[in-house]
Order: structure tokens, then sequence, then C-alpha cells
């Protein structure tokens, strides 16, 4: 930011992100009760239009095959 001068990110993702997680544990606290299931808490501010300015930065191309892991063992497959 201090290079190029712009935000590396726009407002309405910094709102969103911050706001998801703050009404997520606003909703599992309740008079300084913690509930696993959680409450209902209504949320206007979040209520906005988001549109990414930056494409995926991650790979989006055909992913390998699943293939079963257990630590400790070899596979069938494996030689």
């Amino acid at each position: 930011m201090m290079v190029t001068k712009q935000e590396p990110f726009n407002a309405e993702r910094l709102l969103l992100s911050t706001g998801i997680t703050n009404h997520f544990m606003e909703s599992n606290w309740e008079d300084s009760r913690y509930s696993d299931v959680g409450r209902v808490v209504e949320t206007p501010a979040l209520d906005i239009h988001y549109r990414s300015v930056r494409p995926a930065q991650f790979s989006t191309g055909v992913r390998p095959p699943p293939r079963p892991y257990i630590r400790g063992f070899a596979n069938a497959d494996d030689p």
C-alpha cells in the first residue's frame, strides 16, 4: 500500500470478512455463556454487494484424484 498508494483490498471485502467473524462470535455468546448451536443475529450491515477485482489466487485447474491416506500405512497402489 505504501508503494502503490492503493488499498490491497477494497472496503467491502474488509467489512464482509470482519463482519462475518464478529457476528459469528456474537451468535455463540449470550450473557457471558457459550452455546455450541448459536442464535440468530440480524446482520443488515452485511447486506452489501461485493465483486472481486482480482482472479482467484489458487489453482482452478483439474484436481488430482482423491487418494485416501492413513498415517503410517502405505497404500496398496504404492510400490
